[in-house]
């Protein structure tokens, strides 16, 4: 419900009523007028002053100023904006959400042609370079269990579905550290990602970056190094490794 409420738009013409919540969520008006009172009682949803409709509260934003402070999200705003000027593409730390991919920080190139991210944006495992940085994580067993509560969809004819093969494609870029999936998600699209981890080698996020495929295609190797040495950067701040010092 609160993503509803917080959806591009949703705050117009008087906010999202009890009706078009019901409509949108496919619950009954009942569940949806009750959880609205719980939601408003905590600051989390509000209704829009002379209007039936609801927004989200305000306490949804203190909220995301604390989540802002996390580490991972203020080292990695530093390294996304470092990566962008190496290699002049956008760029993202993606971590994942249930079994989505939610960007925490984000920045878009200044080039014309180019692909544009932002945080909070949402979008799936499967697919995408940096689901398959993600899944680098995981065990066969684990994988075996993701796949069977999200079977791999098609977004195009070039778009991977058979697990057998998804798995091996993340076994296959494991000792080279970063993986490409080019064309599966869109057929202008290319994208590169790498693992970020925490201190135990626990996958926690993967550094991303997605362009228009000829692009990145001629720079492929030299691309995904960059994308390795800011993830494996990121690792280290995580860590909380202190820094070389420039000579």
């Amino acid at each position: 419900m609160l993503r509803a409420l917080g959806e591009e738009g949703a705050s117009d013409n008087g906010g999202l009523s009890v009706t078009r919540l019901s409509e949108l969520l496919g619950h009954d008006k009942s569940q949806i007028s009750r959880a609205l009172t719980l939601l408003a009682e905590e600051g989390f949803a509000e209704r829009v002053p002379g209007q039936r409709g609801y927004r989200l509260g305000w306490e949804i934003y203190t909220l995301a100023r604390r989540a802002a402070r996390d580490p991972l999200v203020e080292e990695g705003e530093n390294v996304v904006a470092g990566l962008v000027a190496a290699i002049e593409e956008s760029c993202a730390v993606i971590v994942r959400s249930g079994d989505e991919l939610l960007t925490v920080a984000a920045e878009t190139a200044t080039r014309t042609l180019k692909a544009v991210g932002f945080v909070g944006a949402r979008g799936p495992l499967m697919a995408t370079a940096a689901g398959r940085a993600m899944m680098s994580g995981l065990t066969r067993d684990e994988f075996d269990a993701l796949l069977e509560r999200v079977p791999p969809k098609a977004m195009n004819e070039l778009t991977e579905t058979d697990p057998a093969r998804i798995w091996e494609l993340v076994e296959a870029d494991r000792e080279r550290g970063w993986w490409l999936v080019d064309r599966e998600y869109d057929l202008e699209l290319c994208g590169i990602a790498a693992p970020v981890t925490d201190p135990s080698g626990s996958v926690v996020a993967v550094l991303s970056t997605a362009g228009p495929r000829l692009r990145l295609l001629e720079r492929t190797e030299e691309i995904g190094a960059a994308v390795r040495a800011g993830a494996i950067e990121l690792s280290s701040r995580m860590r909380g490794e202190p820094r070389p010092i420039a000579d």
